[in-house]
């Protein structure tokens, strides 16, 4: 399983958008997911997220943008939005 970044407790969201990728470790140590572009977005796992990942497996997973567009994906969506590829 790989070591994921939480939120603070906030209520889960809709998936607004969707990141494919596989998922590799940041700088910090915490979960990524890197797209078939090849760009790496940071993941901040809702509270009430019940999936689990792992290092070198490739998921669909959905939420909302964190802060800017493209930059951190909220997986606050739940785990009905995190499907293993």
């Amino acid at each position: 399983m790989a070591h994921m970044a939480f939120d603070l407790g906030w209520e889960p969201c809709a998936a607004e958008v969707s990141v494919t990728g596989v998922i590799v470790p940041g700088e910090a140590g915490d979960a990524e997911i890197k797209d078939a572009q090849g760009v790496v977005h940071e993941l901040v796992w809702g509270t009430h997220n019940t999936a689990v990942v792992d290092w070198g497996h490739r998921y669909t997973i959905g939420g909302t943008w964190f802060n800017a567009v493209g930059e951190t994906l909220w997986a606050c969506a739940g785990a009905d939005a995190v499907i293993q590829q």
